[in-house]
C-alpha cells in the first residue's frame, strides 16, 4: 500500500467517525443520558464479538466475562426501564 492507500483509509475513517458522532447526537436527543451511555457501552462487546467472528480473534475467559457483564448489564437496564 502506498501513501494514497493510507490517505484513502484515513479519509474513510474520518467520514465513518463523523457519522458515528452524528448518530450519537441523534440518539442522545431522543433518549436519556443513561440510555445513551448504555448503548455506547454496548459498542465494545459488539466490536469484540464481531472481531472474534470475522478475524478469528481468540476470546479469553476474562474477555468473555467482561462481554457477559456488559450484555447482562444492558439487559437488566432494559428490563428495569420497561417496568417503569
Amino acid at each position: 500500500r502506498g501513501a494514497g492507500g493510507v490517505g484513502l483509509q484515513a479519509l474513510a475513517t474520518g467520514v465513518l467517525f463523523h457519522f458515528y458522532q452524528i448518530s450519537s447526537i441523534v440518539i442522545l436527543s431522543k433518549a436519556s443520558a443513561v440510555t445513551h451511555s448504555v448503548v455506547n457501552t454496548m459498542k465494545r462487546p459488539v466490536l469484540i464479538l464481531v472481531s472474534a467472528v470475522f478475524f478469528h480473534t481468540e476470546i479469553r475467559p476474562w474477555n468473555g466475562f467482561g462481554v457477559l457483564c456488559a450484555v447482562l448489564g444492558a439487559y437488566l437496564y432494559g428490563r428495569l426501564k420497561a417496568k417503569r
